[in-house]
């Protein structure tokens, strides 16, 4: 492993090491720069931005996130050039990985406007998450009143008198979506 001003980071490989990245973030230090110190450059800035930009899109996801990036990997010959020229992120595969987070599928989208960009839809799960919903234990409130909601059958609803629809299990808390109810 190569040193940085946190530790043992990257290895010799330019794989990151989650922990260290972790604690670093929990401390408030600039990941990127202490991972490019850890790895004496040897990754792109680019790079390290993208390391950076997936794990804190991580902090804030519940289960899965979805990302559009061009790949590399998937390029011509004459895109990876253009793409290395142009300081592209490369491997976003494995910096998925170096995250701490899982890869569940990478698709292809066919209409992008530059052959030199193929573009792929990167689904993303955290580590740890499991697949079912957490919104039947989410409290909401109402955006009106900011009373909290009772959960109804088919709708949630709010001592100050309105109604939030649900459809699909999915509640709409807008403004423009609220029904009076004057008898609950």
């Amino acid at each position: 492993m190569s040193e940085g001003t946190t530790g043992e980071m990257v290895s010799a490989a330019g794989r990151v090491d989650l922990r260290a990245v972790k604690a670093a973030y929990e401390r408030g230090e600039n990941i990127t720069k202490l991972l490019r110190d850890a790895c004496k450059n040897e990754l792109s800035v680019n790079e390290l931005e993208a390391i950076e930009i997936v794990y804190e899109l991580l902090q804030v996801t519940r289960r899965k996130l979805v990302l559009f990036e061009p790949s590399f990997e998937d390029n011509s010959a004459e895109g990876q050039q253009r793409m290395r020229e142009l300081g592209y992120i490369r491997e976003l595969d494995m910096h998925i990985k170096d995250v701490g987070a899982v890869l569940v599928d990478k698709i292809a989208m066919h209409n992008i406007s530059n052959p030199l960009n193929p573009t792929f839809c990167y689904v993303i799960q955290k580590v740890g998450s499991s697949n079912h919903s957490h919104i039947a234990s989410t409290r909401f409130t109402c955006p009106i009143s900011g009373e909290v909601l009772e959960e109804r059958d088919d709708y949630l609803w709010s001592a100050a008198g309105y109604a939030y629809p649900k459809i699909n299990g999915m509640p709409l808390l807008r403004e423009k979506d609220a029904i009076l109810m004057c008898y609950e």
